[in-house]
């Protein structure tokens, strides 16, 4: 806690993975890329705080810390548009890519509801940030206009209308769900825990 004159100023910060798992052992998941998926809406579609006040009261700041999110890893070059499951029949509605997707951002709005709900009991300066995640038991490819390689982690661009107004309007319809292979979780998990690391320090020097 840090106190400005007389006001006290406590942070409060908070990531939160929600995760739908799906599992395969016949039909391969294929996700066309390209450099053009990287134009997803920045910030608003990112992540949300709440609290009052904000913990961005400009976009300097808030660009600051958003930057250490992985969304914005220079590794990643381009973005999923595009998935579908190899060999499966044709005509065939729906599918496992599509449900996992529609849990996940439904989980996700769930959760930003209660976010919501309590967020008159929490600190002045609290931020929430709230990932949606698939884990793959199965193979995952990525598929360019060059070539079609085999990953274990991408990015997969979604738009979705959601039903709550509320949260519609706080995150808008477009999701960007990391995709990743069961083998790839414990290097996932490892590469969020430093992201929350850098992201804290960047929001405790812009409250110091």
């Amino acid at each position: 806690m840090k106190k400005f004159g007389e006001l006290k100023r406590t942070l409060k910060n908070q990531v939160s993975l929600i995760i739908e798992c799906k599992k395969s052992s016949e039909h391969p998941w294929v996700f066309f890329t390209n450099e053009k998926g990287r134009e997803f809406d920045f910030p608003q579609f990112l992540v949300k705080s709440w609290g009052n006040p904000r913990i961005h009261k400009d976009f300097a700041s808030q660009e600051r810390w958003m930057r250490q999110s992985h969304y914005f890893n220079e590794k990643i070059k381009k973005k999923a548009i595009i998935g579908y499951e190899a060999f499966k029949e044709k005509g065939k509605r729906g599918g496992k890519i599509f449900e996992a997707s529609m849990q996940v951002i439904k989980a996700i709005s769930y959760q930003l509801r209660r976010t919501v709900e309590v967020s008159h009991y929490m600190p002045k300066n609290a931020l929430f940030i709230k990932y949606p995640v698939i884990v793959f038991d199965g193979h995952l490819f990525e598929y360019t206009l060059e070539e079609l390689k085999p990953t274990k982690y991408l990015q997969y661009l979604v738009r979705r209308s959601l039903a709550d107004p509320l949260i519609r309007e706080l995150v808008g319809d477009l999701f960007l769900i990391d995709v990743l292979t069961t083998d790839f979780l414990p290097e996932y998990l490892e590469m969020v825990k430093k992201e929350i690391d850098s992201i804290k320090h960047e929001l405790i020097s812009w409250v110091s």
